[in-house]
């Protein structure tokens, strides 16, 4: 990628009321105890008047060592998604450690020809960073279908559910910037100020793995950028300051 021009921004179509939303297993698979999760998550959007299906592979108690299938299984089954017009969305189901096995697989012109809002963090960070350095496209660093929208959504108070459902909503819906999100409890403020610029990141490992591999985002891409992380454990700063500086990252780290 050294060298090339970056490409435009690619933004998926804002769906619409009745839409067809897939659930889909992107990296780890689907333990039968979890099942349940799958069901909740489907009916959230079901709630926000779209059609669910789940894919195939999205099976409970299928596996094959961290994943659901092969990776060639997994990429032709993303690929059927990304290639079929009547799918407007594709919600991960879980994290975990297999994205990187068909990142080569994946089919890089139907997510030009018909860019799609993927849904997913953790491993997922690795796909959508990899699809927006090879494409352009806006990747949804959002909340996944076991975790998320069948997980911890459901022990939230009924408020909290119904102004997250709405969000949702307004974010795959929506056309305009999606605006001040509501934290809970609050926002942790490591340094006061304002800036602006394209959002760039996800888990920490993944940023740096994505860099390691032949789909690298340039340096230049991440001049002016925000940079953002996720991590449950956060390793020391020095630490993650130097993983990101030899991945050819630099970076001004506000935190402790």
């Amino acid at each position: 990628m050294t060298g090339s021009a970056p490409p435009q921004l690619l933004r998926p179509r804002a769906l619409r009321p009745g839409d067809l939303v897939v659930v889909a297993s992107l990296s780890g698979p689907l333990p039968a105890a979890y099942e349940p999760n799958v069901q909740q998550a489907v009916a959230v959007f079901e709630r926000m008047g779209f059609r669910v299906r789940r894919a195939p592979l999205l099976e409970a108690g299928r596996r094959r060592w961290w994943s659901a299938a092969t990776p060639a299984e997994t990429a032709g089954e993303l690929n059927a998604l990304l290639r079929d017009p009547e799918v407007r969305a594709i919600v991960a189901s879980d994290g975990g450690q297999s994205a990187l096995g068909y990142l080569d697989l994946i089919d890089v012109e139907a997510v030009r020809a018909d860019p799609k809002p993927i849904l997913g963090y953790s491993d997922i960070s690795l796909l959508h960073l990899v699809l927006h350095a090879r494409t352009g496209l806006v990747g949804f660093h959002a909340d996944m279908a076991v975790p998320g929208f069948g997980g911890a959504w459901q022990c939230a108070p009924a408020a909290r559910r119904a102004e997250l459902e709405e969000l949702y909503s307004r974010l795959l819906t929506g056309t305009e910037a999606i605006g001040a999100l509501p934290a809970s409890p609050s926002w942790e403020c490591w340094r006061p100020g304002r800036v602006e610029g394209p959002l760039i990141g996800g888990v920490i490992n993944r940023i740096v793995l994505a860099q390691a591999t032949p789909f690298a985002l340039t340096p230049e891409r991440f001049d002016g950028a925000v940079l953002f992380w996720e991590e449950v454990t956060p390793p020391r700063r020095e630490r993650r300051g130097f993983s990101l500086r030899r991945v050819g990252v630099s970076t001004d780290q506000p935190g402790p």
